[in-house]
């Protein structure tokens, strides 16, 4: 099984182009495992990595650089760790 993250709007590097090629790929070599994209429309770069505190001014503004607004990336990133932890329990805890 594989689990790809990506945004929209990522500055580093096209993301989003290149998740949906691999899960393309995947498919024309018929791959028979389960393949999850979490595709964010309106996150950037920094959609994973650590949950800064909500109340943690100089944490939060490290979610903008690299694309997409502090709101966007930061529902993202709260999003694929949830889905993350969803997609290992179930692939590694069968």
């Amino acid at each position: 099984p594989i689990l790809l993250s990506s945004g929209g709007k990522d500055d580093i590097w096209p993301s989003a182009f290149m998740a949906f090629e691999i899960e393309k790929r995947l498919q024309d070599k018929k791959f028979t495992h389960e393949v999850k994209h979490l595709h964010f429309p309106e996150a950037g770069h920094g959609l994973f990595g650590l949950l800064p505190g909500q109340n943690d001014e100089k944490s939060m503004n490290t979610l903008s650089p690299g694309g997409g607004s502090l709101l966007n990336n930061n529902i993202a990133r709260q999003q694929t760790w949830h889905e993350t932890f969803s997609f290992f329990r179930k692939v590694f805890y069968k």
